[in-house]
């Protein structure tokens, strides 16, 4: 106290920054044990993540193929069709791919 009896000044910042420093403290003390203990479920959460990325840019990579070869058997049986190469044989065995590549592309129409 100072000699008119007012409080020192400087005892009171002593105790605020004792005080902000003990705050922070245990702030960033609590934030790391939260952290730690969904330490976790965040590992986890990141690896789903990455783990659905990956299938879905393998998915789109197979639906690519898939697609291709659809437009090359539909090309192709054009091209058969505009030139007049139209045995029984060639139809069947471009009917038969076209089909099939039809079927692959429709079996994935929901996924």
């Amino acid at each position: 106290m100072a000699t008119d009896g007012t409080p020192n000044p400087t005892w009171l910042q002593g105790v605020g920054t004792s005080l902000k420093t003990q705050t922070a403290t245990w702030l960033v003390a609590f934030l790391i044990g939260i952290l730690g203990l969904f330490s976790g479920r965040i590992t986890e959460s990141v690896k789903f993540a990455l783990n659905r990325a990956d299938l879905r840019t393998k998915q789109y990579e197979e639906l690519a193929t898939e697609i291709s070869q659809y437009i090359f058997s539909a090309e192709l049986t054009t091209e058969f069709i505009e030139n007049n190469w139209t045995t029984m044989a060639t139809l069947t065995e471009l009917v038969t791919e076209y089909n099939t590549s039809i079927t692959t592309l429709r079996q994935k129409e929901f996924v």
